[in-house]
């Protein structure tokens, strides 16, 4: 039977039990406690990949950012010189950060939830494998599954990212002297 969750699985482990008490029912992972190691190391490679990913998205941003901000350095420097907050070019540069990182994350979970609606339906067919599967007990035929937390907690990395990847820039901003900026103008 195929159940999504451990609690579900607890249930009817009871009423199964409970309804036919000649025989021994067993949950999947009594059955096979192996795949609880297996599936306690997938968390932890999903762990690593999901940081991996994370870092490069920071660097990309940060990229994107720094080259941003050099190309417009005469633009802040005339800013600055002419008396414009500081304060306001940091939320131009914050805002910019956000709407790229924020717009990325946006289309990413777009397209991510277009293909796992089809995962959910159509499942991924891995029936060359079937033999290997069908002896743990699985599916040759595995359909995906998400949570929530999934996502919020990459609405989060990404915010992260987004508002500590301009750290750096700001700071080449801040140390920006206007009247050498007006000189090599000239």
């Amino acid at each position: 039977l195929p159940i999504c969750s451990e609690k579900e699985s607890t249930v009817l482990k009871k009423k199964l039990s409970k309804d036919f008490p000649k025989l021994e029912v067993f949950s999947f992972k009594e059955l096979y406690p192996q795949l609880k190691q297996m599936q306690s190391m997938m968390d932890v490679f999903n762990g690593i990949t999901f940081s991996i990913v994370m870092i490069v998205v920071f660097i990309g941003i940060l990229g994107v950012m720094y080259v941003s901000i050099l190309d417009r350095i005469r633009e802040f420097g005339i800013l600055l010189s002419v008396g414009y907050a500081y304060r306001y070019i940091r939320l131009q540069i914050i805002t910019e950060s956000l709407f790229l990182g924020l717009s990325g994350y946006v289309l990413g979970t777009i397209l991510g939830l277009v293909i796992l609606n089809y995962l959910k339906h159509y499942g991924l067919n891995l029936t060359m494998f079937a033999e290997g599967m069908e002896s743990f007990g699985m599916d040759p035929v595995i359909y995906a599954t998400s949570k929530s937390s999934y996502f919020i907690s990459t609405f989060f990395a990404i915010l992260f990212a987004s508002l500590f990847s301009v750290w750096l820039p700001l700071r080449k901003i801040k140390k920006l002297n206007p009247v050498e900026v007006i000189r090599s103008i000239g």
